[in-house]
């Protein structure tokens, strides 16, 4: 398992760009958005799908709140749209386009601005994370993400229900379960995150520690990668919990907002708590790869030890000397052997006894 990480922006291409200029990839600029209407209240709901621009226009005259998502972020039409028709501010589209922007939360005049990470896990098991924006204008909510998909395809089924607080509970609501969705899937990544690692636990001994550190790092890269975008989300939530705006602050509001808050706690928890046992489990590899060797170690110890004593007689009776009386005797090279193998076996006796292999 992996975080994929797209291709950096052209930085120096950016140097003296002018502050609101959009920041897009330009292979990503050939891509046309997908946007998608729901009209919704207490007693209807209404879906217009592949919606144009110009028709965009006529749907916000009607009556209901608006919910507008786009997928693909990257067409600089749609951009220029939400300047032009809801007055988006430069700097906002700017952060839009800009997919190294932290997540965070801003209010500019009638308009609350969110910018969110959307993890997923691809067919391949790898982790992608979206860019995703959220803008909140009165009665409209618009929700733009990276890439094609259905990140929020929870809400419409939700949005289907007459009964539901979703269609009872004004836009404020909708911008709540947009930002908490998010949040669940960061849970679900790090529910993935702790699986993989109780499966590690379990495969982890003597014998596998030497395959399992290369895997054990390449999670633990992927678990502080989305750690870092995290933490970003927790600090948003927190900002939220405390901000007073009339767009999404009330009564009614103010427990969904503290229930994002416990959401985004439990990620930073969960994430960190799963970095940590990744480190000791890191360790413990090594501790083990290194216990291993050192067992090979003491082997080639005592073998070598025992050859000591036997390569000194050796080297004595090689040394060829004219006056040495054992080597005219006829037994000598079978009293010799003996006394190496006896001085041999008794040095095995006495490092089994003490243990030493």
């Amino acid at each position: 398992m992996k975080v994929l990480r797209r291709s950096p922006l052209n930085f120096r291409a950016r140097l003296g760009a002018s502050p609101g200029s959009y920041n897009i990839l330009p292979e990503l600029k050939k891509e046309t958005s997908e946007i998608t209407v729901h009209r919704y209240g207490p007693d209807e709901h209404e879906i217009s799908k592949d919606v144009t621009l110009k028709d965009l226009n006529a749907i916000l005259e009607m009556d209901g709140i608006k919910w507008i998502q786009i997928n693909r972020i990257h067409d600089p039409s749609t951009l220029d749209w939400l300047r032009t028709t809801l007055g988006a501010d430069p700097m906002v589209l700017e952060d839009i386009s800009n997919f190294d922007v932290k997540p965070k939360v801003e209010e500019h005049d009638g308009m609350l601005f969110f910018i969110g990470k959307l993890p997923f896990i691809n067919e391949r098991g790898d982790i992608h994370i979206d860019h995703v924006a959220i803008l909140l204008f009165g009665d409209k909510i618009v929700t733009m993400t990276e890439s094609k998909g259905d990140a929020f395809e929870p809400l419409v089924r939700r949005l289907r229900s007459p009964t539901g607080r979703m269609r009872r509970f004004g836009p404020g609501y909708m911008t709540y379960a947009a930002l908490d969705t998010l949040l669940d899937a960061f849970i679900l990544t790090s529910k993935t995150f702790e699986e993989s690692i109780e499966s590690l636990e379990d495969s982890l001994d003597d014998d596998t520690a030497d395959n399992l550190v290369l895997p054990i790092n390449r999670l633990k890269r992927s678990v502080s990668h989305i750690r870092k975008e995290s933490i970003p989300m927790h600090q948003l939530a927190m900002e939220l919990k405390g901000m007073e705006s009339d767009l999404i602050n009330s009564e009614d509001m103010r427990i969904y907002l503290n229930d994002l808050y416990d959401h985004s706690t439990y990620v930073s928890e969960s994430l960190e708590g799963s970095r940590e046992i990744l480190n000791d489990m890191h360790q413990l590899c090594l501790a083990i790869i290194s216990n291993n060797m050192n067992k090979v170690m003491k082997v080639l110890t005592v073998v070598a030890t025992i050859f000591i004593p036997l390569t000194f007689i050796a080297g004595i009776y090689g040394m060829n000397f004219v006056n040495m009386p054992e080597l005219e005797l006829e037994m000598g090279y079978f009293i010799a052997l003996a006394a190496m193998g006896l001085i041999g076996l008794s040095m095995l006796m006495v490092f089994r006894r003490r243990g030493w292999f």
